[in-house]
């Protein structure tokens, strides 16, 4: 049974040097993805470039993504390529991209790296569109509570989901 796992920041850029950010170590994430193929499942961990924590494990297949839209391409490929039976979304996405940056005189900047001397800069943002993407064949499509992160552990959450999805796996063969 092949799973998605998604875990940690995506970001949306101001210039080429600056960005917009969540921050995510991905931890849970990862914990999941190393419960999962413990549990026998074939895992595809997506995983943020900004995320600290390593891994997962040798036993998951790593792809790693920048920006929601990179996310996006991959869930896409993931999906046309395998079978995937589950996905856990976990990754801390970017609410916002940046529509247009200004100097505190109103003028546009457009340059590839903002120069600090440009003074105060005011971002106009524009709300992130909803991840919406349909897995054909995906039997369960799990989105994180953020809340859940703040009660539980990371470790013993993500056990107890792979618990779950073991189970019902299972259950429902």
């Amino acid at each position: 049974m092949k799973v998605i796992v998604t875990c940690g920041p995506s970001y949306e850029p101001i210039d080429q040097v600056r960005r917009l950010t969540n921050f995510s170590t991905g931890e849970l994430g990862v914990h999941l993805s190393n419960q999962l193929a413990r549990a026998g499942f074939e895992v595809f961990c997506l995983k943020g470039s900004g995320a600290t924590h390593p891994g997962p494990g040798d036993r998951c297949h790593l792809s790693l993504f920048d920006t929601n839209d990179d996310l996006l391409e991959l869930l896409e490929q993931t999906s046309a390529a395998h079978e995937i039976a589950a996905v856990f979304h976990v990754a801390a996405l970017c609410d916002y991209k940046v529509k247009r940056v200004e100097d505190d005189q109103g003028r546009s900047c457009n340059s590839p790296k903002i120069a600090s001397r440009s003074g105060a800069l005011t971002i106009h943002s524009v709300k992130s569109p909803a991840m919406e993407f349909k897995f054909p064949r995906c039997h369960m499509e799990v989105c994180w509570l953020e809340n859940l992160s703040r009660t539980i552990s990371a470790r013993s959450a993500s056990e107890s989901a792979s618990k779950r999805v073991v189970n019902d796996y299972l259950v429902g063969s």
